[in-house]
């Protein structure tokens, strides 16, 4: 009877969104691509770099680069996406970071340097009719006027109230996300949050069934972004305050199979960290930590290959190394493939 008493929350969970993982995933023998961000010591990055520079590993097998392009925001087509966790983020959290928000808008008198939208996911769904723009008048008022739909958010609220905002939140950001997919050019989610629910704990036990939706959504979330040129950041506007949830570094690696997923999996910060991108955790400078995360369009590089056609591995895990001292390549993690 205890088992039917917990499963039954992760069921309202993964129902709305197992139809995610019914669309197809990437076959071996396509081309990968993938965006490169290639950092020194202090995480800047670097460019001018040669294709001899790269040695790309795909499930610890070096592989041969068909082509390595170096780009930056002037020479290929960036944006940003602000937005706005509308359901994990309190009245008093928005309102702390209103006024930073608007001070990253409005400097430089108001011309942004990257076209760059604003939006927020709420109760009741993502806003995806944002129109990306250099003006950070534009947005600033956007940002005064826009209905958010913000909700307290009690301190302990239960598992099944843990579990909606898990699904709303992976709803949103899965809108969000396929509203990009048709926009031409790199894209950069910059979402400002503290983070959603893990669920972890003997009170929560998931069957064989939700650990394959778990899995289907995780993967077929990571193969869009990477598909669409998508990379995630996730920006955690209370910094080491209280109440930041660090556990999310359990669950930063790839699934190889559906038995390994847990429902922290779908941690934002761990979406994140897989799609190539940043989770900043570690202060309370929200602008620093967006300008951090901009940052990565200033230089980058766009390398393909083609990976083997007879590995049917369903994850493959991916790594780059550099020909030079004291830098490091980041990228998609990995990807998943059919089996």
């Amino acid at each position: 009877m205890a088992t039917h008493t917990h499963l039954l929350p992760l069921l309202l969970l993964l129902a709305p969104i197992a139809a995610i993982g019914q669309q197809s995933l990437a076959i071996h023998a396509d081309p990968i691509h993938l965006d490169v961000v290639v950092t020194d010591k202090s995480g800047t990055p670097v460019g001018h770099l040669l294709p001899s520079d790269f040695t790309l590993f795909d499930n610890n097998v070096p592989q041969s680069l068909t082509a390595v392009h170096e780009l930056n925001s002037t020479r290929a087509a960036v944006t940003v996406i602000l937005v706005l966790d509308g359901v994990n983020m309190d009245y008093a959290t928005f309102a702390s970071i209103r006024y930073k928000l608007h001070d990253f808008l409005l400097a430089n008198n108001a011309r942004l340097s990257i076209m760059t939208a604003l939006t927020s996911f709420t109760d009741t769904g993502a806003k995806t009719d944002f129109q990306l723009t250099a003006d950070g008048r534009e947005l600033s008022d956007q940002l005064d006027h826009a209905p958010i739909g913000l909700r307290p958010i009690p301190n302990n609220d239960g598992l099944q109230a843990a579990v909606e905002r898990i699904n709303l939140s992976v709803r949103g950001l899965r809108q969000i996300i396929d509203r990009l997919s048709n926009v031409p050019f790199r894209k950069t989610i910059i979402c400002i949050s503290p983070g959603w629910p893990l669920l972890e704990g003997p009170e929560v036990i998931i069957g064989m069934k939700q650990q394959q939706q778990i899995f289907n959504d995780v993967s077929s979330l990571l193969t869009t972004m990477r598909l669409s040129g998508t990379t995630l950041y996730s920006v955690n506007p209370l910094g080491a305050a209280a109440g930041s949830d660090y556990r999310y570094h359990d669950f930063l690696g790839g699934l190889a199979s559906p038995d390994q997923a847990q429902i922290g999996n779908l941690s934002l910060q761990g979406l994140a960290t897989q799609s190539g991108g940043l989770a900043l955790n570690s202060g309370n400078d929200l602008v620093g930590m967006i300008k951090q995360s901009i940052a990565d369009t200033q230089d980058f590089y766009e390398i393909t290959y083609t990976p083997t056609a007879s590995d049917r591995a369903s994850y493959h895990k991916l790594s780059i190394k550099i020909d030079k001292p004291k830098l490091t390549a980041r990228t998609q993690q990995g990807y998943y493939a059919q089996p």
